[in-house]
């Protein structure tokens, strides 16, 4: 397909810690947005580049403009392909129904599950409404809503949001299960201490979830496919410690952090109690 008229240029990101503050992605990302159809939903797309900002180009054009990242637009939804020098790293979609992950999400979860333990639930007590500040993948955030939690789910990247956005909607398709617990997450398009600092202390959610991407520090942390792409494209969360700051200030009865195992706290802050995993945990921190 052509590219709309209006739509003459590249999206080019340069690394720059005063615009996000995330660090090792490569030194210029060159995105788009693309269709791997020839019936293309002009909506959509208009949707989406309103959405991301990122110009639309033909699948003919991807090498000609040497880009990095493609947002592909197909029968099945969203996309992000990563091209050009990223090639070899392949594609990442996001979908709940299937795979590991939706067998996952469709079993039982008990509220000794290690998460609800951490966020406090308890059995005959209501689900407190939860922030997930770091939306990355979004599944941790359905694992809350699994578990009957409302999750306000905030991505500051809009790729990764629009992306988010999309793979939950598809997903109510997959079964009734999951179609309960994703309607019981809002997806929002934005910086998690901005969205705290709009909350008034009757709106300021009670729990607040953190699962920041911290440098790796051994080759086994690039494991796994899907989080070697998030990593090329957000780099690493090193404003993490605003963000927990933020958190702690922000009025609610408790902060969720996961780190991997035998990390240091988030800058070394010790935390209330923790509840350890094989190759994590999350630590808790109750700030009244």
């Amino acid at each position: 397909m052509g590219r709309p008229t209006p739509l003459q240029c590249i999206c080019v990101m340069r690394t720059s810690t005063s615009a996000t503050a995330r660090e090792e992605r490569p030194s210029q990302i060159r995105m788009a947005l693309s269709s791997i159809t020839n019936e293309v939903d002009t909506e959509a797309m208009a949707a989406l580049h309103k959405a991301t900002g990122l110009p639309i180009v033909g699948s003919q054009d991807w090498d000609r403009e040497r880009l990095t990242h493609v947002l592909v637009l197909g029968p099945d939804g969203l996309t992000l392909a990563c091209v050009g020098p990223l090639a070899a790293l392949g594609s990442l979609r996001l979908d709940y129904g299937r795979g590991r992950l939706g067998h996952r999400l469709q079993s039982p979860i008990g509220r000794k599950h290690p998460l609800a333990r951490a966020l406090g639930l308890r059995p005959g007590q209501a689900c407190p409404n939860i922030l997930d500040a770091t939306g990355g993948l979004g599944r941790d955030a359905l694992l809350m809503a699994r578990l009957g939690c409302e999750v306000v789910l905030c991505e500051r990247n809009p790729v990764i949001a629009q992306m988010l956005s999309e793979a939950l909607s598809r997903g109510t398709a997959s079964s009734p299960i999951l179609r309960a617990a994703i309607q019981r997450v809002r997806t929002i398009a934005a910086d998690a201490r901005e969205y705290l600092a709009l909350c008034t202390p009757s709106s300021v959610p009670a729990v607040i979830y953190l699962d920041p991407m911290y440098p790796h520090r051994n080759k086994r942390a690039l494991v796994k496919q899907e989080i070697r792409i998030l990593r090329t494209l957000v780099g690493n969360d090193s404003d993490a410690l605003d963000l927990f700051n933020a958190a702690i200030i922000s009025g609610c009865e408790r902060v969720v952090v996961k780190r991997p195992k035998g990390a240091p706290g988030i800058a070394g802050v010790s935390p209330h109690h923790q509840v350890l995993l094989p190759s994590s945990r999350y630590d808790v921190y109750c700030p009244g």
